[in-house]
């Protein structure tokens, strides 16, 4: 059961990432505005949706991972082995998220320069959604983020030799720590 729900996580945070981003003012203004507001309805639906299954994932892993482990065996050591690549897969989520988004971003920028043509009350419209969509898209990022640290946990609540970050005994050190890494 722990392996299926590791292999359920990483299904629930790979979807592609075209599907989540809509590019460029190639319809008439009026059609253009109702795009952009489904488009927003849309992320901002996959953003609900990702949050409430990975609540679901994470119950699912803490019950599979605990029962496992009073059991132990053999059955214990493949669902770590599974953690362990599953957080690897979580890694190269993170890293390949990140490049999407600096690549969206620089998509936006063109996409803003093509506003001009618009007019006005369109423009603004069209300038407000595409940076709600930075915010969405930074959002569907920290999720990934969110349950990398998660399973991150999850591998040093039984491994207590996992702890491979830092450690800090002072709460204004953790949080300059975590600010950082949101930032990365």
């Amino acid at each position: 059961m722990a392996v299926q729900a590791l292999s359920s996580a990483i299904n629930l945070f790979s979807a592609p990432a075209a599907d989540r981003f809509w590019l460029g003012p190639n319809l008439p203004e009026s059609e253009f505005q109702e795009e952009l507001k489904s488009h927003i309805s849309k992320l901002s639906d996959l953003i609900r949706r990702r949050r409430t299954n990975a609540v679901q994932e994470k119950l699912r892993l803490n019950s599979s991972f605990r029962s496992l482990a009073q059991a132990g065996g053999e059955p214990f050591e493949k669902a770590m082995l599974q953690l362990d690549e599953t957080i690897s897969q979580f890694e190269i989520f993170i890293g390949q998220d990140k490049a999407t988004i600096i690549r969206q971003q620089e998509e936006l920028d063109t996409a803003l320069a093509g506003l001009a043509s618009m007019s006005v009350s369109t423009a603004r419209l069209a300038r407000r959604s595409l940076n709600r969509f930075v915010e969405l898209n930074g959002e569907l990022h920290n999720e990934i983020i969110e349950f990398y640290y998660f399973l991150l946990a999850l591998r040093a609540e039984y491994i207590p030799d996992a702890h491979d970050g830092p450690a800090f005994g002072d709460p204004t050190a953790l949080e300059d720590y975590l600010r950082e890494q949101l930032k990365t």
